[in-house]
Order: C-alpha cells, then structure tokens, then sequence
C-alpha cells in the first residue's frame, strides 16, 4: 500500500505538467465560447434553447469581416447561413429602399433559412462589420427541433414579413416609407 501511495504522488504532478499546455488551451477555448454563448444568448430566437443547444450552436459559428460599404449578400440570392453582429451596422435595403439597420447582438436572414426562400432584401455594411455566421446545417436542426425556439422563430420572422413587405406601396401611403 505505501508503495501505491508513493507511486501515485511521484505520478500525479508529472501528469499535471504533461496536461498543463492541453488544460491552459481548453481553458482559452472556453472563455472564447462563453463569449459567443453570450452573443447568441441575446438573440430574441435563441433566448429560449436551453444552454446545451446554444453552446452547440456557439461551436458552429464562423467568424466573418465586412468592410464597410460591401454587401454582406443582396437580395435574391439563396439562403445558406444566417448572421448575427459582433460588431458594426448594417442596412437592411428591401426593393432599393432603406428598410431598417442592425446593430451588435442583432441577428438577421433567419427568414431566408426558416421559409427556405432566397434572400428578401440586400443588407450592406454600413460600417466595418463583425460577423458570427452560422450555416443552414448547423441552424435548422437546433432551432426547429426546440419547440419554444421554433415558436420563437416564428413569431420573428412574421413580424419581420410585417415590417417589411418589398414592394409593398401600402407603406408609402401610410406615411411608413424612409
């Protein structure tokens, strides 16, 4: 017994010094996630998964610069990811009128994902932009198969559809229109 002892101290911090280098990285690869975690949190849509699927979520997400000006894609084109600001503006530009802007903590082109249609207005940089994007693949599944969060997402992108209607003059009439 007091050879197992004397052993497993002689062991012990040998393997801490081993694991030392792969435990500091994990614990930097943590913090970073915690970090995304936070951002996804604030999310209307998001707000509602439970923390698993929303580190799941966090893990999945790419980081993507706009300059300012650029577009970040323009309307019609085909859905394949959704975004959510780091940091920056943009503007949401429906049939070549201003539609609204988006700040940190926005997400936008859930929509274009949800309904499986192409993109329904061109949003451009309106400052140097920090992007989080997440593919079709990695946000379908976590947010359609999460009840509350796929009621979440309904209810955002229909009062997205009824804030922004392209083409729509009955927003012009009512004194709506930029």
């Amino acid at each position: 017994m007091t050879a197992a002892l004397i052993i497993v101290r002689a062991l012990c911090p040998s393997l801490v010094l081993v694991a030392w280098r792969r435990l500091r990285h994990l614990d930097r690869y943590i913090g970073e996630l915690d970090k995304e975690i936070g951002l996804l949190h604030g999310v209307p849509m998001f707000q509602p998964l439970p923390l698993p699927a929303i580190e799941q979520l966090a893990r999945g997400l790419e980081p993507d610069h706009v300059p300012a000006g650029r577009a970040v894609f323009r309307q019609g084109d085909p859905a394949d990811r959704c975004y959510v600001i780091e940091t920056g503006e943009v503007d949401v530009i429906g049939d070549g009128r201003l539609v609204t802007t988006l700040g940190p903590g926005a997400g936008f082109r859930e929509i274009a994902l949800l309904r499986r249609v192409p993109r329904t207005a061109m949003v451009r940089a309106s400052s140097d932009l920090e992007l989080q994007a997440l593919t079709c693949n990695r946000f379908l599944p976590v947010v359609t198969g999460f009840p509350p969060s796929a009621r979440e997402a309904g209810t955002s992108v229909e009062e997205m559809l009824d804030r922004f209607s392209p083409g729509d003059p009955t927003d012009e009439q009512k004194g709506q229109g930029p």
